[in-house]
């Protein structure tokens, strides 16, 4: 891989979500390594050829975040792949927002650990922040 450099800040996250290729879900669960507000990366269990156009859905966000993104490049790293994907939408308040919104569920789950031991898989942190904060989102 090029070492070029980044125009946006990337984020870190292990969030669950869900990739279509050809309009086909795929059945394994993949998970994000990071996001930025021009793409982003996640771990799959299978390989996902470079220049595919794929969808990804981030299940626990609000409202539903859904892209669409090309897939810059992709590497086996242990027991999964590690894939590169730029958004192919031009960043949009939408695009803003979750990528926030992914970034201040990280930090609530490091806030709890931090105030009180309690260890938050991503997962249950998003569920716990939403569940939180909903009521700020539908005003």
């Amino acid at each position: 891989m090029e070492n070029k450099i980044r125009i946006f800040k990337r984020s870190k996250s292990d969030l669950p979500i869900d990739v279509s290729l050809d309009n086909d879900a795929n059945a394994e669960k993949d998970f994000l390594n990071d996001i930025s507000l021009g793409g982003l990366s996640f771990k799959s269990k299978v390989p996902i050829q470079k220049n595919k156009i794929i969808e990804i859905t981030m299940p626990l966000t609000y409202p539903v975040f859904q892209v669409i993104g090309r897939v810059l490049w992709s590497r086996k790293e242990g027991d999964f792949y590690l894939v590169g994907v730029k958004f192919i939408i031009p960043v949009n308040e939408l695009t803003i927002e979750a990528v926030e919104e992914i970034c201040d569920i990280d930090e609530y789950k490091n806030e709890v650990y931090r105030k009180n031991g309690r260890i938050l898989s991503s997962e249950d942190a998003a569920v716990e922040w939403l569940n939180a904060y909903i009521k700020e989102f539908k005003e």
